[in-house]
This record gives structure tokens, sequence and C-alpha cells, in this order.
């Protein structure tokens, strides 16, 4: 038997090696060669490049792009710009991680992604316990519910100061254990608890001097 690529006498099939049978397998089946994208304009580009050639010397663009990966090297200083307002990096309008490299955002534009990360975390813990107070069904202001512990021994955490934003399995569990009250049901909720503590304080108004009570 001769190999079918470079005719030498073989005791196999076809091929008298691996290297013969991959020319033969390249020549029948046209290998296309993977296109990466530009980080900007998103025209097709070769998978080493970043950016394509009209991008990579339109500044306008460039300065737009992630500011953890992209540089400018005129109009920034320090390399970095905020990914959002695109404002140059300074030591004095942003921060910087541990490794010495810049947050992605300025410290107004974290400011402002962090309040709507909590505020939408907050919103998937109001759907997922129904969106209204549970004793009155007042929904009209989000920021006027808020999550309630039954029993304050089984408390894990609290909803509000969890630093994960995601509603996974453990805050699920936790907001099992809470109920959903508006600001004015939960305060009630927490007089019925004190109301032996209140008895106390009423009595001890009616026995002060009409003058005022005494220090």
């Amino acid at each position: 038997m001769n190999c079918l690529n470079c005719g030498q006498e073989t005791k196999n099939v076809k091929y008298c090696c691996t290297s013969c049978a991959a020319k033969v397998n390249n020549r029948l089946t046209v290998k296309r060669k993977p296109e990466g994208k530009c980080s900007t304009c998103e025209t097709p580009i070769k998978t080493s490049w970043k950016q394509c050639l009209e991008c990579r010397h339109d500044k306008t663009k460039t300065i737009k792009l992630n500011a953890t990966t992209k540089r400018v090297s005129k109009d920034n200083p320090n390399g970095l710009v905020c990914s959002i307002c695109s404002i140059v990096k300074t030591d004095e309008n942003a921060f910087k991680l541990k490794d010495g490299r810049w947050q992605s955002y300025c410290k107004q534009c974290n400011a402002v992604m962090t309040a709507i990360r909590s505020r939408a975390f907050k919103t998937l813990c109001l759907q997922y316990k129904g969106g209204c107070c549970e004793k009155c069904g007042y929904d009209k202001c989000p920021a006027s519910l808020n999550f309630h512990h039954k029993d304050p021994n089984q408390k894990s955490f609290s909803i509000s100061q969890r630093k994960s934003k995601k509603l996974d399995e453990e805050v699920k569990r936790e907001l099992d254990l809470c109920s959903l009250l508006c600001a004015n049901c939960h305060y009630e909720e927490h007089y019925t608890a004190y109301s032996e503590h209140h008895k106390l304080v009423l009595d001890y108004v009616n026995k002060v001097p009409t003058q005022g009570i005494a220090p």
C-alpha cells in the first residue's frame, strides 16, 4: 500500500504518518480563520488585534474605550479615563486598587453605579416578597418598604447591608424569614414588641411635675 500523499510504501491503510494525513485533510477541508471584532466599531479584524486601523488612529473613539485596558498618549497623562464619563483619572477624582490599577469608574460615576446596583438588588428582593406591605398593602414608594425579621434570633444578616448584590439562594432563605412591611407598619411592629417598656415611659410621664421632666 502506498501513501496517498507522498507515495511511499506503508503498512497503514491510507497514509504513512499523521503529517501526510493532516496535509491531505487540510487541502480537502477549507479552514476558516477565526475573526475578532474591533472593540470600538465591531469591524471584523485579526484575533491578535484589539482595534481596527481606523479606530487605532482616531483619538475621539479611543478615549471612550474601557479605562482598564485602553490608553491615550497625549490627551491623557495617566493613560486612563473613566469608562462612563471619559474624564481623565487623577488621584483626586478616582480610586486606585491594591495592585496599583485604577478602578473602571471615577469617584462620581462609582457612587452612581453603587446606588444603581443597590436599588436594583432591593427591587429584586421586593419582587420576591410580593412588592407590597403584608399588612396594609402599601406599594407606592419602594424606599418605604422594609424587611422585618420575624424572629431576631434567626437573623443571619441584614438585607440592606448585604455586600453581594445577587438574589442567590442564601438571600432567598433570609428573605423567607422576613416580613415585607411599610415604614408605618414596621414601626408599629417594633412598638408592639416594646409595649411594656412604653408603659413604664407613660407612668413616668404621668408622675413628673407639670413644669417639665426633671433631669
